[in-house]
């Protein structure tokens, strides 16, 4: 995986759902006009909700204006599925193998 700087994460609680977000910053190959190296930044997001076909695994590419769709991994390959919204220690961590897998994914479509 390329050098992957992680400008912000979080895990975080809803009404009926745990949240885990990670945004990163990944250099390119590729130069801007004024010579320098550009970066892409991608957002992981994975939600664990009451209802299973509203929890998600995503990865989202920023193009400087909004975030676009690049990859969803179906609950059933989750290892965060076993999360119950009503659980009250949920941490990063809980969320981090599935992260890990889905931005590598994510980054070989992107790359």
């Amino acid at each position: 995986m390329s050098k992957v700087n992680t400008i912000k994460e979080q895990c975080f609680k809803e009404s009926q759902s745990w949240n885990y977000e990670r945004i990163v910053k990944v250099p390119t190959k590729e130069v801007n006009d004024k010579g320098f190296y550009v970066s892409k930044t991608i957002k992981v997001s994975l939600k664990r909700d009451a209802y299973d076909r509203q929890s998600f695994a995503r990865v989202y590419l920023f193009d400087g204006i909004k975030w676009n769709f690049v990859y969803e991994e179906p609950l059933e390959n989750c290892v965060f599925k076993s999360i119950s919204y009503v659980s009250k220690s949920v941490t990063k961590e809980d969320f981090y193998s599935d992260a890990e897998r889905i931005l590598k994914v994510a980054l070989e479509i992107i790359m």
